[in-house]
């Protein structure tokens, strides 16, 4: 005949305490498996690369130690090897890069996760990589017009999701198209803000 050793209750506290380390366990479990959402902000790893319209230039860039990451523009010779415009500092990464094909400029755009500053919305880099023009977010959009169709949070705002861009070699500017209907232009010479059209 089995004897049945004597047991004690559990407390309430050990109980409760036991639940609360179950709970957290899966908490922190299911956040490591669901899919990280569009507000997170997610930092770019090793290396990308853009390239302009017609593919007659290329775009890259990558990360170093430091906090601005280097990039490089490079064309193609007639026997198709790479041939390096030229290599530059970036003020930021960016989230997206548009490469024009006739001329070494390249604009970088800032938009979404990882843009809480709003520094750096656009930047520009023209000749030999120089700095051509750096636009802020309300540099370009007004404080009223962010609020009513920018979606913001606190990892940033995102302002050119569903943005067209084209580079506009006739008038010599690039034209940002934003979702809205508005149109911003900026001169390819100078970066300077040709017009915005409401």
């Amino acid at each position: 005949m089995t004897r049945v050793l004597h047991r004690t209750e559990p407390s309430i506290g050990a109980v409760l305490s036991r639940r609360g380390v179950i709970f957290w366990l899966v908490a922190i479990l299911a956040a490591a498996a669901a899919p990280v959402s569009a507000d997170e902000c997610i930092s770019m790893r090793g290396a990308r690369i853009y390239a302009s319209d017609f593919g007659t230039q290329g775009f890259k860039v990558s990360l170093n130690d430091g906090a601005h990451p280097s990039a490089r523009l490079f064309t193609f010779d007639l026997k198709g090897k790479e041939k390096t415009v030229w290599t530059a500092k970036l003020l930021n990464i960016p989230t997206d890069v548009y490469v024009a094909d006739d001329r070494p400029m390249v604009v970088a755009i800032s938009s979404g996760p990882c843009t809480a500053s709003r520094e750096h919305a656009v930047v520009m880099y023209g000749s030999k990589g120089a700095v051509l023009a750096d636009y802020r977010l309300f540099d370009l959009l007004s404080r009223e017009e962010v609020n009513a169709h920018v979606e913001s949070s606190i990892s940033g705002a995102s302002w050119a999701e569903d943005a067209r861009f084209r580079f506009d070699y006739q008038a010599n500017q690039v034209v940002i198209a934003l979702a809205w209907g508005r149109q911003i232009r900026l001169d390819l010479a100078t970066g300077r803000l040709a017009s915005v059209d409401k």
